[in-house]
């Protein structure tokens, strides 16, 4: 009985399961679904473009030197200037105009002779900027200005050091001064030169006549033509002068040559021919060059600025009539004057004995 039913359970799952296998009402086959592949496009990666990173402009240092400036100072200054930028890796360059905009933000260094623009300001309203002004006049030092020269170039003990050595090269004190006689700077010149010599001789009484009150000199004035300078030249001849200082406003070719003819011994100044001349025993010119020189590298460095009176050389000397040992007395002799221990008894301001 058992078996039967067991016989009937397996039949009836037979045939469910080829009922559940068949087709539905007959009907045909589903077509079959076409599988395609799918393409994925790639998307585009936008690379940004390059960063433009400016270039830094060099630092540089400026030197200002106005129209009017003299060509020897310009020629003194930019020398040492050139070699101190190079040296202390500053592009430099030489302008003619100085104002606020002038100064950038990679201004290093600023060196100017006097010329209009306002130093004293312009170094208050750049404190990153490093300045050093050159014969400006009542100027003070600040905390990045030094001030070179403040009473300006000093005619006067320019001329005092030619007196001296003129007196001291020549026999019985037979010296005289060419220089400018309407200007105040040309006054200085003249009257420190006259001081320089009494210093070195005192009364300077001649041994032998002409029995002249020696020093002497002859003016021209600052418009001074041909004539003036040979009217120069022949009063100082007419007075038996052996040795000339021709002040720097003075000079020119035409009143050393006739001089020269006449076998007169000359010193001349910053204008006078570079270089050893037979009958011109040196040149005495200021030298802000080696007060420059001197504090450049503080300035660069941070230091505090500071005031140095402006420094007078002796250059193209000829050995032929100036020796050693008046070399070292003359050096004595400036030394003497910037430090203050000498002074030339003139007011620079007005050229009037003190």
């Amino acid at each position: 009985m058992r078996t039967s039913r067991n016989a009937l359970f397996i039949f009836i799952c037979a045939v469910f399961l080829i009922t559940a296998c068949s087709p539905q009402d007959g009907g045909p086959d589903p077509a079959p679904t076409e599988t395609g592949a799918v393409v994925v496009e790639p998307t585009a990666t936008l690379t940004p473009p390059p960063t433009q990173t400016a270039t830094p402009l060099p630092d540089r240092a400026l030197f200002f030197a106005p129209a009017e400036t003299e060509d020897w100072l310009i020629a003194q200054l930019e020398g040492a200037i050139s070699q101190l930028a190079a040296g202390s890796g500053l592009v430099l360059e030489r302008t003619q105009d100085l104002d606020q905009e002038e100064i950038t933000e990679n201004t290093r260094m600023v060196v100017a002779v006097p010329g209009g623009a306002d130093l004293g300001r312009l170094a208050e309203a750049h404190p990153n900027t490093a300045f050093i002004a050159v014969g400006y006049p009542g100027l003070t030092e600040r905390q990045n200005l030094s001030v070179i020269g403040p009473q300006g170039f000093r005619p006067d003990q320019q001329g005092f050091v030619a007196g001296n050595l003129a007196a001291m090269q020549t026999e019985d004190w037979r010296v005289g001064v060419v220089s400018v006689g309407d200007t105040v700077e040309g006054q200085a010149g003249r009257n420190g030169f006259l001081n320089g010599a009494v210093f070195f001789c005192g009364l300077c009484r001649p041994a032998f006549p002409p029995f002249v009150l020696y020093p002497t000199f002859s003016d021209v004035p600052s418009a001074a033509d041909e004539s003036a300078w040979q009217a120069a030249a022949q009063a100082l001849l007419g007075e038996a002068v052996q040795t000339v200082y021709i002040y720097t406003a003075a000079d020119s070719p035409s009143l050393r040559q006739n001089l020269t003819e006449a076998g007169i011994t000359l010193i001349t100044g910053p204008t006078g021919e570079a270089g050893i001349q037979p009958n011109v025993i040196a040149r005495i010119v200021p030298n802000p060059a080696a007060a420059v020189e001197l504090v450049w590298p503080e300035m660069l460095n941070g230091m505090a600025g500071r005031t140095i009176a402006m420094p007078i050389a002796v250059q193209d000397i000829n050995p032929d009539l100036m020796s050693q040992g008046r070399l070292v007395h003359i050096t004595g002799i400036i030394d003497d004057l910037i430090n203050g221990v000498t002074d030339t008894g003139i007011d620079p301001q007005t050229a009037e004995p003190r």
